[in-house]
């Protein structure tokens, strides 16, 4: 198809990257400039401009997500991503389609399978409830944190800095040693090197918030912001043999982003996993972005 040139996706485009997401305004982690980036090695992405919007596909993952921009028709849609397709490019379904395009076009059904599976629904919470920790439902949570701020009064929260870098890094994989392997472990695990690697670079935007205890460090967790002043949570982990360490880091996490203007966090999807279901029901959210997938209705 005319127009239709794609490169490679690299750090470099960066600021082309970043000039679509802010207008997108987007509550999806996956429309995230540092998740779009660190998994490069595993989604080897391709991109182009084309009419205004921009396209990327995840080839190693045989997806084309949705374009950014303005939006197209689902005719228009279908007429390229028909053309991608026919251009030997590996892409199975349209990905991350967001929920309103779904609802504003009754007619995507006439082009396009159409799918929005709750497995891959992005939990969103309130940062106002999570630093109060409001309600019944975390009602044990404020127990646990209660607890932990009994047990350890002396307790320092930080940041990931050049200066404890090896410490985090010892740490992250102290923990990934001591929990279970899981399918969502496993993406972790492949992407930490190039956690390790970019860390520090500008271009992702990372921040992060570390909890200490008798001068250890226990746990980190590590985010970056999305539109709508919503953060998206790339990495949480804990030491959860220090008890309420958990919930403790978390709602430290939310008192973090609240006074940085924030007021959504996104804590990404389950997979369909019942234990990390499990975690992310008991933060009670405030919401699921139910993203949609779009498969063509003759393969």
């Amino acid at each position: 198809m005319d127009g239709l040139n794609f490169r490679p996706l690299t750090f470099a485009e960066e600021p082309l990257l970043r000039r679509y997401l802010s207008v997108a305004d987007s509550l999806s982690c996956e429309m995230s400039l540092a998740n779009l980036l660190l998994w490069l090695p595993d989604t080897g992405s391709i991109y182009t401009e084309y009419k205004g919007r921009l396209l990327i596909a995840a080839v190693g993952d045989g997806l084309l997500f949705f374009p950014l921009g303005e939006k197209f028709a689902p005719s228009e849609l279908a007429e390229i991503f028909a053309g991608i397709r026919g251009m030997g490019i590996a892409a199975d379904e349209i990905y991350d389609v967001p929920p309103d395009y779904i609802a504003d076009n009754p007619d995507l059904p006439d082009y396009f399978l159409v799918e929005q599976s709750p497995d891959y629904a992005d939990y969103i919470y309130d940062l106002h409830k999570l630093v109060d920790m409001s309600g019944g439902r975390l009602r044990k949570k404020r127990n646990l944190i209660r607890q932990f701020e009994r047990e350890y009064p002396d307790a320092i929260l930080g940041e990931i800095t050049r200066d404890n870098f090896e410490e985090f890094i010892e740490l992250s994989h102290r923990l990934f040693a001591a929990t279970e392997l899981t399918p969502t472990l496993e993406q972790e695990i492949s992407i930490w090197p190039m956690v390790e690697k970019n860390f520090f670079r500008p271009e992702l935007g990372l921040g992060s918030l570390t909890l200490s205890v008798n001068g250890r460090m226990i746990g980190f967790a590590i985010y970056s912001c999305l539109g709508q002043s919503c953060y998206d949570i790339h990495f949480e982990k804990v030491d959860h043999t220090f008890k309420g360490a958990g919930q403790y880091l978390v709602r430290a996490l939310a008192d973090k982003l609240c006074k940085m203007g924030g007021k959504l966090m996104n804590r990404e999807q389950d997979l369909g996993l019942p234990g990390l279901r499990q975690a992310k029901e008991t933060l009670d959210p405030l919401l699921l972005y139910r993203r949609g997938v779009l498969k063509p209705r003759q393969s």
